[in-house]
């Protein structure tokens, strides 16, 4: 069985890979975006969606880092 200490590293480092996966597609879009002809209103309404579909991943991420905190740092009663 793995310790806490153990799973918590192992959820670090997945965090880190998805978070950077997901900036990796941020940036494809941004690309995309950029070398398209649409106009420029278009491009920044494009760009502003997919910077806040990042956001909102990166926050998920970031409570998955925490609650997996909270669980290598607190003893749990029922276990």
């Amino acid at each position: 069985m793995k310790s806490k200490e153990q799973i918590y590293e192992e959820t670090q480092d997945m965090v880190l890979k998805q978070n950077t996966d997901n900036y990796m597609e941020y940036l494809r879009i941004y690309r995309q975006a950029f070398n398209s002809n649409v106009t420029q209103e278009e491009k920044d309404d494009i760009r502003k969606k997919a910077y806040e579909e990042y956001q909102r991943k990166e926050a998920e991420l970031k409570d998955i880092l925490q609650y997996a905190y909270l669980d290598l740092v607190i003893e749990n009663p029922y276990l």
